[in-house]
This record gives C-alpha cells, structure tokens and sequence, in this order.
C-alpha cells in the first residue's frame, strides 16, 4: 500500500473524529495551527475548523474594532496559558463563551492548541451578565442575544468527555502515540478503590462529587463513602478537595495562571469559594501563598 494512500487514511480519521464528536455532542471546533505541523499533516482539515465559525462568533468578530480583542483572547491569552497548564483547560473568552482548549505539543513544543466549545456551561454561561459587556461593542443587542440563545447548552462533564475524545485523538493521530500508548490512556484497575481514585484524578476540573464517582464505580454512594473511610479515613469529597488544593498549589507555585482561570480548572465555579477553601488548607489566600513560595524566575 503506497505512502499517499497511508496519509489520506490519517487524514480521513482525524476528520471522522472532529466530525463524529462535533455532531454526538453539538460543540464547534477550532484549530489554530501555530506553526504549519499540522497542516503539513492534515491539510485541508486543519483549514476546514480554523476560526470560531458559530453565528455568535461570527457577528462578534465583525463588529467594528472588536477583531483585535478576539485575537487576543484566542490566539495571545489562550496560548499563553497553553504553555502553562501544558494539559486541556476551561478558558472564558472576552466575549463571554467558555471553552476547553487542548494543547499540541510535538517534542516539547507547543504546536496547535484546539478549541472545543462554542456551546454555553449549563447553570453557568448567563446572558444577563454577558449582555452589559457586549453592549459596550454594539447598540444591535437583540441579534447578539438570538445567536447565543442558538448555542448549545452542555454541562462541564459531556464538554469534558467530547474534547478528553478529541485530546486522545491528537495524541494518538497527531503526536503518533503508539496503539499500546492509546490502549494504557484508556487503561482503568480493576479494583473498585483504584478506579475511583484514578477517576478522581482524570476528572478533578469538573464539578464532581460523590455521585459522579458513585455512578462511575457503580456502587451506591453511601457505600462509596465507607470504602473510601476505609482506605483513607476520609470521605469522597475530602479527597477531591484534597486533589483539587494540591494541583492548586503546584499551579500557583510554578506557573503565573491567573487565580480566577485556576479555579475555574479546578472544578470551582467561584473564585472566592476556591480561595475560602485553600486559605482553610494552608492559611494564606491563593494569592499570599504564590507571593510567599514562588521562587524568582530567571531571564532567559
């Protein structure tokens, strides 16, 4: 079988994947390919899913000045932050949307970063307090609020699931993870305990709790929480926040995210919440603990 015809089944693939997980779960996909690799590999679909192409999007970025605020939250901030997180985040652009954005790095480079999104965060995105803002760009507020009333409404798990499809993917597809490589990121333990745990890990930066992590083990909640009293003598949502402090704490130590983005990646909806929480962990604001234990960075 001849190399061109091995390249257009890769190609065929990665399409069918943008194309199955954007259908199944209602998202847009956008690409934006920082240094061509992609497009060496993909061509044409790389070009297919550049740019946020949603109505709500489009009439965003038509508005007189506004185009240079959409660059910089979706090219400049998001590959920013792309760099730090080096793993998929939920990212709140200016106008309003969130998303989750999935990094490509290809040895140790940051190459793409994948947006998938355009949908509003059920309980979440609210026109009422994206509307104040939007009016700041234009008086023409009824087109703007029928294009968002078009999107999509997804919960923070089944945006999760469609982009962790999308993530494996790329790993897979794009930065030629092997089968076995594929086979052990889908790999779970076997034992009840082991798979909640590594459940917890996969999916801290959701709004999970001990139903979520009951229904996935499939064992009743209340039993969950003894078996987890068991092993650790705490209960579920103790380790969570457990998991969720101590990520929290790497990030503020070792990156410059700001806190509002962190503790939207940690499962948290409010900031002050998240900060209520760490300062009963470690005695200190997100904030006093970064300026405390961040060591200087050298310049390069």
């Amino acid at each position: 079988m001849s190399q061109q015809h091995e390249d257009q089944k890769r190609i065929n693939r990665f399409r069918e994947v943008l194309e199955a997980v954007s259908r199944i779960s209602g998202i847009g996909i956008c690409i934006y390919d920082l240094n061509k690799v992609l497009e060496k590999q993909y061509g044409q679909v790389v070009k297919e899913y550049h740019g946020h192409k949603c109505r709500y999007c489009t009439i965003i970025r038509e508005l007189p000045g506004v185009f240079p605020f959409c660059l910089a939250s979706d090219v400049e901030k998001a590959v920013a932050l792309a760099m730090e997180y080096k793993q998929p985040f939920y990212h709140t652009c200016h106008a309003g949307l969130t998303e989750i954005i999935i990094p490509v790095f290809r040895n140790k480079e940051l190459t793409a970063v994948v947006f998938c999104g355009q949908c509003r965060l059920a309980k979440e995105t609210n026109w009422e307090v994206i509307a104040p803002h939007l009016a700041t760009y234009t008086t023409d507020i009824q087109e703007l609020k029928e294009a968002f009333e078009e999107l999509p409404v997804l919960d923070r798990t089944h945006l999760s699931s469609a982009s962790l499809i999308i993530d494996i993917s790329l790993k897979h597809l794009v930065e030629q993870t092997t089968t076995t490589d594929l086979f052990e990121l889908l790999d779970a333990p076997t034992d009840t305990f082991s798979t909640a745990m590594k459940y917890i890990e996969k999916h801290y930066h959701e709004a999970i709790g001990v139903h979520d992590v009951a229904r996935h083990v499939h064992l009743h909640p209340a039993y969950l929480t003894r078996l987890f009293k068991k092993e650790t003598g705490h209960g579920v949502m103790h380790h969570i926040t457990r998991i969720r402090m101590l990520k929290a704490r790497d990030f503020l130590v070792n990156t410059t995210i700001p806190i509002q983005s962190l503790a939207t990646n940690l499962g948290y909806t409010h900031c002050n919440y998240f900060a209520r929480l760490f300062r009963r962990h470690y005695g200190m604001s997100p904030s006093e603990y970064r300026r405390i234990y961040t060591i200087p960075r050298k310049p390069k």
